[in-house]
């Protein structure tokens, strides 16, 4: 099996960073951001970005936790200074300020570098 012309071992190989977030969501709004992340400007957008190699999405009860990873931790840096642009996909304060409206504190992010030594 092979993507992008490398094959899984190599794909695996390249994965050298790693971040879990957790986002704690508004009483009754998972739905509905969870909806808003299926859609066109969620989930797609991150999947798309340089450097993003995987992103799986947990839920329970009123929080989200994603798992992503991506090639280096300044791929990942891009993709959040990209989604917190003014105006990114057509959002006049960028992408934060339509999700922050369903968090009801700030996210958890930490960031994690590949221990070949383990």
């Amino acid at each position: 099996f092979s993507i992008f012309g490398f094959n899984t071992t190599q794909v695996a190989s390249m994965v050298m960073h790693v971040v879990v977030a957790e986002f704690p969501i508004k009483e009754g709004m998972m739905g509905e951001f969870c909806d808003f992340m299926k859609g066109p400007f969620g989930f797609d957008v991150t999947c798309g970005s340089k450097g993003c190699r995987t992103i799986k999405c947990y839920t329970k009860d009123n929080s989200m936790g994603l798992y992503e990873e991506w090639l280096t931790e300044e791929d990942h840096k891009a993709y959040l200074e990209m989604r917190s642009q003014p105006g990114h996909a057509g959002f006049e304060k960028g992408f934060g300020g339509i999700v922050e409206k369903f968090f009801a504190g700030p996210p958890s992010i930490k960031h994690f570098e590949l221990d070949e030594s383990l």
